[in-house]
């Protein structure tokens, strides 16, 4: 559980990364595409990463908080 708690976070925040980058106007038309491709991967690895925590997680306050927060980004995201 360990791992998949981390690996579900660590997708929302690579996806904010993206996001914020894909905002940026920093990136080519290509990684442009390329990360367009990724964010709807990440949205998705997250939803499955989220059932499984939700469906067996025992979570601290603290972990509850994390992925709390991760989930609200991730509803925001759209």
């Amino acid at each position: 559980m360990d791992g998949v708690f981390h690996a579900t976070y660590v997708v929302a925040r690579m996806h904010q990364t993206l996001t914020r980058l894909l905002n940026s106007g920093v990136l080519s038309a290509d990684q442009v595409t390329a990360a367009e491709s990724d964010l709807a991967a990440h949205k998705q690895n997250f939803a499955i990463g989220d059932a499984v925590v939700r469906e067996g997680g025992r979570l601290t306050e603290v972990g509850r908080d994390v992925i709390e927060a991760a989930r609200e980004y991730m509803a925001a995201a759209g």
